[in-house]
């Protein structure tokens, strides 16, 4: 294992440009999505659409438990694909069920719940392809993840677009959406990963999911180490819709589907960190790893720089000309310049929180990062509680930098924490001559969810 952390680290900057170009042409299409609708539909298609999100975001990535976040930072292959393809092939129908029951109390009607089921059926399609990206991100193959999502992103909605024009039926388009994905996944994602992890080792050949070999007890060892992530992404999802069931309950339908519009930019740029995250996220863990600690904390002092400074130019240009861009682009009942600013600052935060940790994260120490999201869930829903009656939706976006400033502040006093309390090797105070990475990396697994690896 510690030759293939000797082994010369694809380029970061590589990995970047793709991921740049990848989520600028995926993040464009989901929010042409919203656009689509607001111009053929209206507010209320809008809310109906995201609604059928909110409802199946946090469950969906519950069941994901950030995986390819896991499979990033396994620099030394704890488990192989094949046990992160099982778990995965667990998780995701029990997310559909829990769906289809989550429904069944809300009563929410025959259309929008068949709108939800349709999202959620999205979203199996989703889940088959974050795990081939974390094979991808492991490998540091940015470049393939990179076509996944480009190729996602335009036949989606290019099926999505068809469907409506042609059946004018939201039911429908969705169904265009998922087929443009299914046919990505079976014809580049799987196919790209299964030469990946092949070439790696004959044992960690790659199975489609019915077809994976069980091994009940490391896949208990794998849940169980990763738990906090999946946990961790719930809450985060949360954050970002809790300030939605605030303003679809007080405010309505119509109110939210303004909203999710106009501060939809927040969901376009995790989208967009949580992509690039992954294409540090594989070499902070090998600097982790190696002992390298002034170059671990130098890349992520410069990604976090970069990301402030882009953040604080969007904030200016909403103020001087988000009436008019929103405007053009929705429509006058969609000028809500503050809410845009406010929302971009948010997503800053975010940007912020999301990089500080996947420092964290290289550590393999996951359960800091869920006490970071529950902080900024419990931020979104106190602040949303207060400020959406009193300030409606610019009280709804404020609850959105909240809940992502405290998640913000809770991240830096882990990663300070982590960075601080690392032990370098002995009598080898710059990793040069590191212990192997495994049981460097072993010893910062929580104890409960060390695996014990098998060899047969």
């Amino acid at each position: 294992m510690s030759e293939q952390l000797e082994t010369p680290l694809r380029s970061i900057r590589s990995n970047a440009v793709w991921t740049f170009a990848a989520n600028a042409v995926f993040s464009g299409m989901r929010w042409l999505t919203i656009v689509v609708l607001v111009r053929w539909g209206s507010s209320e298609l809008v809310g109906q659409y995201v609604l059928g999100l909110a409802i199946t975001q946090p469950i969906f990535m519950l069941a994901g438990l950030d995986m390819s976040s896991a499979q990033a930072t396994d620099a030394k292959r704890d488990f192989s694909f094949r046990e992160y393809s099982a778990l995965r092939s667990l998780t995701v129908p029990l997310a559909v069920a829990v769906t289809a029951g989550l429904l069944f109390f809300l009563d929410l009607g025959g259309e929008t719940s068949l709108v939800v089921m349709l999202i959620a059926g999205t979203k199996v399609i989703g889940a088959a392809d974050l795990l081939y990206f974390g094979v991808f991100a492991q490998h540091e193959r940015l470049d393939k993840a990179g076509k996944t999502m480009i190729g996602r992103g335009v036949l989606g909605l290019a099926g999505f677009v068809a469907l409506l024009l042609w059946t004018g039926s939201l039911p429908w388009a969705l169904v265009g959406m998922a087929a443009g994905w299914l046919i990505v996944l079976a014809v580049y994602a799987a196919p790209q990963s299964a030469a990946l992890v092949a070439s790696e080792s004959a044992d960690n050949v790659i199975q489609l999911p019915l077809r994976t070999i069980w091994r009940a007890r490391r896949l208990r060892q794998l849940a169980w180490l990763i738990l906090p992530l999946g946990i961790a992404a719930l809450l985060s999802s949360l954050t970002y819709n809790i300030p939605r069931y605030v303003v679809q309950a007080i405010l309505g339908n119509d109110q939210l589907g303004v909203f999710a519009a106009v501060a939809y930019i927040v969901q376009l740029v995790q989208l967009f960190a949580k992509s690039f995250r992954h294409a540090t996220a594989p070499r902070l863990a090998k600097y982790y790893a190696m002992d390298k600690m002034k170059a671990f904390s130098s890349l992520l002092l410069r990604v976090l720089i970069g990301f402030a400074a882009m953040s604080i130019a969007g904030v200016i240009i909403a103020l001087a000309a988000g009436d008019w861009f929103l405007t053009t682009l929705y429509g006058p009942e969609y000028a809500e310049a503050e809410v845009l600013a406010i929302a971009i600052a948010a997503s800053g935060l975010l940007t912020v929180t999301t990089f500080m940790n996947a420092g964290v994260l290289a550590t393999r120490r996951f359960g800091p990062v869920l006490t970071t999201r529950a902080v900024g869930a419990l931020a979104a829903l106190f602040s949303g509680l207060w400020l959406v009656p009193t300030s409606g939706l610019q009280g709804a976006a404020w609850s959105l930098l909240i809940g992502y400033g405290a998640s913000s502040l809770t991240a830096a006093w882990f990663l300070r924490s982590a960075i601080a309390g690392h032990q370098p090797a002995p009598h080898d105070p710059d990793g040069a001559n590191a212990e192997p990475a495994t049981e460097s990396l072993s010893r910062s697994l929580p104890s409960p969810a060390r695996p014990e690896l098998e060899t047969t």
